[in-house]
């Protein structure tokens, strides 16, 4: 059966020189994010001071980990749309926070 889950993933990034150019980076990922199809309400926010970015949004899968793999795919595909890097990425996220919910307020 498929679940609606929504998550949210935190990690620390790097190699981006200025906080001005993470930013500028970010605002591509931001809109790359936002045309790409498989998932729901897809958002990000940065602590730029930090270099520390949340995406959220809301997939349909069978199972959690799943769900998990759907979004860190799609946050790949919009990090590459907008030029970025993703060497090292597993370990990025190994030292991030993911959180992974079921949404029981939206119907599938």
């Amino acid at each position: 059966m498929t679940t609606r889950y929504h998550l949210e993933l935190s990690f620390s990034v790097s190699n981006y020189g200025t906080t001005e150019d993470l930013e500028a980076h970010l605002d591509c990922v931001a809109d790359s994010l936002a045309e790409l199809h498989g998932v729901v309400d897809p958002d990000m926010g940065a602590n730029l001071a930090e270099a520390i970015v949340t995406f959220t949004m809301s997939v349909d899968a069978e199972a959690q980990p799943e769900a998990l793999q759907v979004a860190q795919g799609v946050i790949r595909t919009a990090i590459h749309a907008a030029a970025g890097c993703t060497a090292g990425w597993e370990g990025q996220f190994q030292d991030g926070q993911q959180v992974v919910t079921p949404s029981e307020l939206t119907p599938v």
